[in-house]
C-alpha cells in the first residue's frame, strides 16, 4: 500500500499486506461507491453549463439584454459561494447520502424548472438556487470518498473524477445542440426542452443515492467482516501516518475543528486563490463562448448576439446554433482541459 514502514505495528502488518484481501476492498469500492460519483460529477458540470448553450434561444425568447445574462450566469456563484460550508456542515451532521440525495435531487429538479421560466427575475432566482444546491456535491463527495479509500489509494478516484469532468465538458455541447434542435417540437422551445431533459438524470441520481450509498464503510451491506477488519485498519494506519506529520485525517475532525483547521493552513488560502483567479477567467469563456461564436457566424455584435437580436437564417439557424455549440466547447475544453479543479469544486 505504500505506507511507511515504520508506522505499521506488528498487528497491522498481516492484515494490510494481503494482496488479495486489498485488491477485494478496492474493487468493491470501485465498483459499488464510484460509479455514482462519476455520474454526479458529469451532471453537475452539465447543468451548471447548459445555461450558455441554452442562451443561443433563451435570450432572444424571453428578450434578454447581455447584461441580465451575465447577471443571471454569475449568481449561480453567490449562491455557491456563501452555502459552501454551511452544507458540509449539514452533510457531518446528518449523513453523506442523505444529504448528497437531497442537494442532488433539488438541483435536478431546479435545473428542470427552467424550462418554465418566463422573465428574468425567474431566471435569477433559480440561478442562486442551482448555485446554493450544487455548492455541497463536490466537497461533500470528496469527504465520503476520504472515508472509504484510505489516503493512499485516493489517487484514482481523483483522476476519474476529472475524467468525468472532462466528459461533461466534451458530450455536454453536441447533447445540448441536439436538443435545442428539437425546437418547435409539443409546442416548446429548444432551450426548454435541453432544461427539462438535462435535469432528469440529476433527479434519479440523487434519488439512487439515497438508496445504493451506505452511510459508512461499516454499515455497507457488500462488504464482509475481513472487508471492514482491512479497512479498519488501513484507516487506522493512515491516521498514525498522519499524525505523525501533524494533520489530522478529514474524517476524524468535527466540523468546528475541520473549519479552524482549514482557516489556519496557508496552503488553503493558496490554492483557494489560485482556483478563484483561474475561475474568474475561465467561467467568463464558458458562459460567453456560445454566444460569442454564434456572433461570428452570423457576422453581427456580441451585444445583439446576446440579446438574441441577430436575424436568423432561414432553414440553416439549428444548423448554426448546433455549430455555434460545439464549436464554442472544442474552445473552452482546449483552454481549460489542463486546468480543471474539479477536486475542489
Amino acid at each position: 500500500m505504500g505506507i511507511a514502514a515504520d508506522i505499521l505495528s506488528d498487528e497491522d502488518k498481516p492484515l494490510l499486506s494481503d494482496p488479495t484481501r486489498a485488491y477485494a476492498v478496492s474493487r468493491q469500492i470501485h465498483f459499488r461507491i464510484l460509479p455514482i460519483f462519476l455520474a454526479m460529477s458529469t451532471l453537475c458540470y452539465i447543468d451548471r453549463t447548459n445555461t450558455a448553450f441554452a442562451s443561443l434561444q433563451m435570450n432572444r425568447d424571453l428578450n434578454f439584454s447581455a447584461q441580465t445574462y451575465g447577471l443571471g450566469s454569475g449568481l449561480f456563484f453567490v449562491g455557491y459561494s456563501l452555502s459552501m460550508v454551511p452544507s458540509q456542515f449539514i452533510l457531518m451532521r446528518v449523513g453523506a447520502p442523505r444529504w448528497l440525495s437531497v442537494i442532488v435531487t433539488c438541483w435536478g429538479i431546479t435545473a428542470m424548472m427552467f424550462s418554465v421560466m418566463t422573465n428574468r427575475v425567474q431566471f435569477c432566482i433559480l440561478r442562486i438556487c442551482l448555485g446554493i444546491f450544487e455548492s455541497g456535491a463536490f466537497p461533500g463527495m470528496w469527504y465520503y470518498l476520504n472515508c472509504f479509500y484510505p489516503a493512499d489509494s485516493i489517487t484514482l478516484p481523483y483522476s476519474l473524477i476529472e475524467a468525468a469532468v472532462g466528459v461533461a465538458n466534451v458530450a455536454g455541447a453536441p447533447l445540448a445542440a441536439a436538443l435545442l434542435m428539437l425546437d418547435g417540437k409539443g409546442g416548446w422551445a429548444g432551450w426548454r426542452w435541453l432544461f427539462m431533459i438535462e435535469g432528469v438524470p440529476s433527479v434519479c441520481t440523487g434519488i439512487a443515492m439515497l438508496l445504493v450509498l451506505p452511510r459508512d464503510f461499516q454499515s455497507a451491506t457488500f462488504f464482509s467482516a475481513a472487508d471492514k477488519a482491512w479497512l479498519t485498519q488501513a484507516h487506522a494506519t493512515s491516521k498514525k501516518q498522519q499524525q505523525s506529520l501533524d494533520t489530522e485525517p478529514v474524517c476524524s475532525l468535527r466540523p468546528c475543528s475541520l473549519l479552524k483547521e482549514a482557516a489556519r493552513n496557508h496552503k488553503i488560502w493558496l490554492c483557494g486563490l489560485t482556483a478563484m483567479l483561474k475561475n474568474a477567467a475561465l467561467v467568463g469563456i464558458l458562459f460567453w463562448a456560445p454566444i460569442i461564436v454564434n456572433s461570428i457566424l452570423k457576422g453581427g455584435s456580441i451585444d445583439m448576439a446576446a440579446g438574441g437580436k441577430m436575424p436568423t437564417a432561414g432553414g440553416h439557424g439549428h444548423r448554426r446554433l448546433a455549430a455555434a455549440a460545439v464549436a464554442a466547447a472544442a474552445g473552452v475544453k482546449q483552454k481549460g482541459g489542463n486546468s480543471s479543479s474539479s477536486a475542489v469544486e
